[in-house]
This record gives structure tokens, sequence and C-alpha cells, in this order.
């Protein structure tokens, strides 16, 4: 039987977003233009983009009974997600956001985790979880989670992409030994220029990459989305390359999610080479930046259409 599911495990999150016509700043008093409430998490809204690319993509998370859990299910669904594996705590509380956007797409985020989202275990998911999996995906939250769905992952055969957000703070013990299980599992490895550098200890994005490949050998090698420097993609071989497209910025929140879910669909899904899937994925990021709020909900088609009309395609 042909293996045909996307899933992913991760934040499940209720966003408000405020968008601002000066810039953000600490300790300053700024006004709203525009108050917008919508889902997103970095896990389901990588699942969204890959889902409007045609991916058959199902989430693993858990919401509250809440307000804001009904609608994360509700809008989850209507992205193309399945919520077969999104389970519902009786009293719970979702994770939700505050998002504070300037006029050139900066941001300040301030979370509220809630309480169920990190209560997840093993034991409220079916054992047929990733029978049918092509991929599994991993924000790494909540983090004793991860482990146990990645260690499943490995056992079925299951190539594991691992989004590393941020660095571990000190807190030790178990928790960073499963962020290194997570790091020495993964099979693709996505993740920013302080990520990078905070765990090798090198400030220079290309040595960084370089260096994080030399200590963990992922299969597929490891990704460093840049910003303003585009993404960089390096397998032990080979270090490419794609500059960023030149679009008007309203809002980066969900860049680098819509970045990885298009990556997805090129790479995993349709198996473009790694050079085509950088670029592919890399349009998803820059039309991220063009839209508001935090999920990409580009078709592939669209997502073409761009590519055939951009600079760096027509230089």
């Amino acid at each position: 039987m042909k293996k045909k599911w996307f899933v992913g495990q991760g934040s499940a999150a209720v966003d408000t977003i405020l968008y601002c016509s000066v810039p953000v700043e600490i300790d300053g008093l700024i006004g709203a233009d525009r108050e917008v409430v919508t889902s997103g998490g970095s896990g389901a809204n990588l699942m969204a983009a890959a889902a409007a690319m045609g991916v058959p993509s199902a989430l693993v998370a858990k919401v509250g009974d809440d307000a804001f859990g009904v609608r994360f299910r509700r809008e989850l669904v209507a992205d193309g997600v399945s919520d077969r594996y999104l389970i519902e705590q009786e009293g719970g509380v979702t994770l939700h956001t505050y998002i504070a956007v300037g006029p050139k797409g900066e941001r300040s985020i301030i979370v509220a985790p809630g309480a169920c989202g990190a209560s997840l275990t093993m034991d409220e998911l079916p054992e047929d979880l990733l029978d049918e999996a092509f991929l599994f995906f991993t924000d790494g939250s909540p983090r004793s989670l991860a482990v146990d769905l990645v260690r499943l992952a490995k056992q079925k055969g299951v190539p594991v992409f691992y989004q590393r957000e941020c660095v571990d703070r000190p807190l030790g013990g178990a928790y960073q030994r499963q962020g290194e299980e997570l790091l020495n599992s993964a099979d693709l490895v996505a993740g920013g220029p302080d990520t990078y550098a905070q765990l090798v200890g090198i400030e220079e994005p290309e040595q960084a990459l370089r260096a994080f490949y030399d200590r963990y050998h992922p299969a597929h090698g490891a990704i460093m989305t840049a910003g303003r420097r585009g993404a960089y993609w390096f397998d032990g071989e080979a270090l490419l390359h794609h500059p960023i497209f030149p679009v008007k910025s309203i809002d980066s929140t969900g860049a680098g999610d819509a970045f990885c879910g298009g990556l997805v669909d090129a790479y995993f899904f349709r198996g473009l080479p790694k050079r085509e899937a950088l670029r592919f994925a890399s349009a998803c990021g820059a039309i991220q930046c063009t839209i508001p709020g935090p999920r990409l909900k580009a078709s592939r088609a669209q997502v073409e259409t761009f590519l055939r009309g951009s600079k760096e395609e027509n230089a």
C-alpha cells in the first residue's frame, strides 16, 4: 500500500494579530489600526501550507473545548488539514498568542500557553498513527511527545523533518537530552541563523550550517532560513543558496512555516531536486510576507505563477 499522508505534530494556537502603522517598540505606547483573530501555531501553519499545495496532511495536537479550540478545529479543517489526530480536552485552555505587527512586517509575540497542549501523550493517539505516513514533521512542541513520535517514525521507516525554532534554555536534564535526540534522529532539520549559531557556537551562517551538519549528519541535510539573506541547504556535499524574492512585506508572521510547507510539497511529496525545491519553498515564504495572517493559502499553481513572474525568474 502506497503511503499517502503527511503527518505533523506541533503547536496549535489561535492568534490575535494587531496591525500597527508605527514601529513596534518595547515600553512604547502605540495604537493598532486593525485587529485580526485567526488560527495559527507553527506546526499547524506548516500543515496548512502543505495542504493548500495538495498534500494530504493531518495534524497531531491537542486543544481545549474552549472558544479558541473550537475555532482552531474549524479553521484547520477549512484549510484542508485533517483533524483525525486533533485531540480535545474537556475544560482545557487552548494555546493562544497576541502578535503586534509593525509597518514593515516586523513583529512581537506574546504567548499564553494554556494547559492542554503540553499534556498530549501517546496513549491518546491511535497505534496506526504513522502506518500510512510518507513523512513525519515535528516542531518539537511538546518535547516529550515529539521524542516518542520520532521514535515511532524511525521504527516504521518514516523520514523525520524537524523544524527547530529556538534553542533550549538552560533547563538541563531530560529536556536537553530530548532535544539532542530529536536532532540526532531527524532526517532533515530547518532553523534560523540564531538557532544554528547557538547550537554550534559559530556566528557566520554558512560556517554554522556546515558545522551543524558535521555534528548531526541528517540524511537529507540541514536548511537555514536566514531572512533577507535568503535560504541555505547543506547536505554534506553541496551548499545551495537561494536569495529572497523582492516583495513588499506587510507581515512576516508564518513565513518560515510557509517555506517549510512548500518544501514538503516540492521535495518530499513531488520529489523535486533540492535546488528546485529550495526555490519553490523560497517563493512560498515570499508570498506569505505579502499577505496578512500566519497561514499560506496559495495553491501550487499560484506559486508557480509567482515564480514565472518574479524578477529572479526573468533575470
